[in-house]
């Protein structure tokens, strides 16, 4: 009978099998352990990002205002930034704002780990192009310089402020964050009452019927006279016994107002010109008839907003002038504006068109140099071919509320306090001014002095980093806030 061998696995070899094994399973596991470890840090730097992102988003997004509730009174600063050409030349050191918002710290990934946020706002882009620079996206490798996401070569501080930058050339404009807020609001027709300069349309035509207006009259009053007028032109000394362009008034009305409407809240944005004559012997304000009023009395503008804060008015302004030929242009020598708003602290923006017909005049006082250097432009209206400014008359009607009124004319040429033919101006037919205030019921400022800033260009810095010495990744994000 055969025996049987139950001898087994001797010492050595299980020895020999589990160092086999364990060679086996050490880069397995390692490889296991490496893979959730990549997993758990991917996880931990998406939802930084996804953080970065989410303040980006809420920053561009918010008002200044909303931004200082929701994460305090930002740290405001002034900083200066030197900047160079590709080859590293060192051009000029330009000054610009940045403003520090701290938002708490937060906790991120599996393992809590906490990241320090810092939101930096600032002002460079706008300050460089008014010393007629740009960031250079052109990458450039200097020393001690970084290229950032996009593409610019600068240097920045530990808080992410740029404190050097590779630049190139470009156009000098003016600084629209400081002059020309107008052109930063976004212009969208249904959110800011936009007024074009169709309100002098209607100047050529209130003329011409005022012209035709005072013949009848006179032909009715003195017909010798009106005979006589017939063989004479426009301007001769017969017929401006009937008609004379410098009697004739226009008055620009802007309304404001809010109310309901089938449970829904708006706010009501209108303007209107009426015009008006003197009669040139007797000083009286002629009191208009129905059938001439119809054709004397235009509205230029109406439009209701749905809106959650009443809407800025953006209004074209020419005073009023009898020929837009290039030849016989002129304006008059007193314009008048009422404004009747029944909404607090509405803003009202009187623009003037840079290249108006009577704009340019060459080497005479009271002139501000064109952007380029190329050209002079007045800061005002001007009477004719003189150099006297056009006098803006601006009042309000009683019981209205307060206005700022922002402009780019000289704020020297208007005059704010009451005018005594306000009420025949508007109502002829009512010689009291117990309508009208003793003065203009707000302010009328530069451009400048609108401080607003959730209107403005910015570029916006979002950082993230882990407050430990951790393998996290830190999160840098760029944006921008305001639009052109």
């Amino acid at each position: 009978m055969a025996r049987k061998n139950n001898k087994g696995f001797s010492i050595v070899e299980i020895v020999i099998a589990i160092t086999i094994l364990s060679v086996l399973l050490v880069p397995i596991v390692t490889q296991i352990s490496q893979t959730l470890r990549t997993s758990r840090l991917t996880k931990r730097q998406q939802l930084a990002n996804d953080n970065a992102i989410y303040l980006m988003e809420d920053f561009q997004k918010s008002s200044m205002d909303e931004l200082k509730t929701a994460y305090g009174e930002p740290n405001k600063q002034t900083k200066t930034c030197a900047v160079y050409d590709t080859s590293g030349d060192y051009k000029a050191d330009v000054s610009y704002t940045v403003w520090i918002y701290s938002p708490a710290a937060v906790s991120l990934g599996h393992e809590n780990t906490v990241y320090n946020r810092t939101v930096v706002m600032d002002d460079l882009a706008t300050s460089l192009l008014a010393e007629g620079y740009k960031l250079s996206v052109n990458s450039v490798s200097l020393d001690g310089f970084e290229i950032n996401n996009e593409g610019n070569t600068i240097k920045t501080d530990a808080n992410g402020i740029i404190t050097d930058a590779v630049c190139d050339s470009a156009t000098i404009i003016a600084d629209p964050n400081k002059i020309n807020l107008g052109n930063m609001q976004n212009m969208d027709s249904s959110k800011v009452a936009i007024i074009g300069g169709n309100a002098t349309n209607f100047d050529a035509q209130a003329d011409s019927e005022f012209f035709s207006i005072m013949m009848n009259r006179m032909k009715l009053d003195a017909y010798s006279t009106w005979n006589q007028a017939l063989y004479h032109v426009q301007g001769d000394a017969y017929t401006n016994q009937a008609y004379n362009f410098d009697k004739i008034r226009k008055i620009t009305r802007i309304y404001i107002d809010e109310g309901v409407d089938a449970g829904n809240h708006y706010y009501q944005v209108s303007a209107d010109v009426v015009y008006q004559y003197e009669n040139p012997t007797s000083g009286e304000v002629l009191v208009i008839i129905p059938e001439d009023e119809r054709r004397l009395r235009f509205n230029v503008y109406s439009q209701r907003f749905y809106t959650d804060k009443c809407p800025d008015v953006y209004m074209e302004y020419q005073p009023f002038t009898a020929d837009s030929t290039e030849a016989g242009f002129e304006y008059t020598s007193n314009d008048y504006l009422i404004v009747e708003s029944y909404v607090e602290d509405a803003k009202i923006y009187l623009y003037k068109p840079f290249n108006d017909q009577m704009n340019t005049r060459i080497h005479v006082s009271g002139l501000v140099s064109g952007a380029a250097g190329s050209e002079e432009k007045y800061k005002f209206y001007t009477t004719g071919a003189a150099t006297t400014a056009v006098n803006i008359h601006l009042n309000s009607e009683r019981d209205t509320k307060s206005v700022k009124v922002y402009t780019n004319i000289d704020t020297t040429t208007f005059d704010l306090s009451k005018y005594n033919v306000f009420s025949q101006l508007y109502q002829a037919q009512n010689t009291s001014n117990s309508s009208f205030n003793d003065a203009f019921i707000g302010t009328c400022e530069p451009l400048s002095a609108d401080q607003r800033l959730q209107e403005r260009l910015f570029t916006i810095r979002v950082s993230l980093k882990a407050d430990d010495n951790s393998d996290a990744n830190d999160v840098s994000l760029t944006g921008v806030k305001g639009e052109n």
